[in-house]
């Protein structure tokens, strides 16, 4: 089976996007750009090569929309159960940069539930 790296998830260089005609598009334009690229199924070591080249502001939009995405789908169990609860700390960086204090306290509270971010 081919990993990550030699598939077509490379990172790259440089993952600036146009700006959407509106601000409410943005979010969406940065995550699906990402998800080109980002490579979460294969680890942490894969993650982190596949994320080279984002910007902070990047990464926590895309960890944030990957987790609002997943919770609303099938709660916290399907978000730590599947790879993207490898996601958890970029997104519990974004909302407290974002100063969604709210959900940050959602998910610290849900994170002490499924320790190292794994379904229990």
């Amino acid at each position: 089976m081919e990993s990550a790296t030699e598939s077509n998830k490379r990172p790259k260089e440089d993952y600036r996007i146009d700006r959407p005609e509106t601000d409410d598009e943005l979010a969406w334009v940065i995550a699906t750009n990402l998800d080109e690229y980002i490579e979460f199924h294969e680890g942490e070591a894969v993650l982190q090569q596949t994320m080279k080249g984002t910007t902070l502001g990047q990464r926590v939009i895309y960890a944030c929309i990957w987790y609002e995405y997943e919770v609303c789908n099938g709660g916290h169990q399907q978000f730590f159960w599947n790879s993207t609860g490898i996601l958890w700390d970029e997104a519990l960086a974004g909302f407290i940069k974002m100063g969604a204090i709210e959900y940050a306290a959602i998910l610290k509270a849900a994170v002490s539930l499924f320790p190292n971010g794994n379904a229990i």
